[in-house]
């Protein structure tokens, strides 16, 4: 795993709150170290950022419905 080996060959300690792949498996070798602490992938839960995505969001609705291409499109 390539959090792994930065970790243990460049990095002395490291916080995380987003992983290569998520979410992280319950094996992970990134969990249960002493030099590594993983929180929740919620960093841009602030009121700012929220107001940031609803306007954008709605901006794309009226985009859409207006026959424009949405400038932040979705794949599914």
């Amino acid at each position: 795993m390539a959090e792994v080996r930065h970790v243990e060959s460049v990095l002395r300690n490291a916080g995380l709150d987003v992983v290569a792949a998520e979410p992280l498996a319950k094996d992970s070798p990134l969990l249960g170290r002493d030099n590594v602490i993983i929180s929740p992938h919620t960093a841009f839960y602030s009121i700012e950022a929220l107001n940031e995505l609803q306007t954008k969001c709605a901006t794309d609705v009226a985009h859409v419905l207006s026959g424009e291409k949405a400038v932040y499109p979705i794949s599914a």
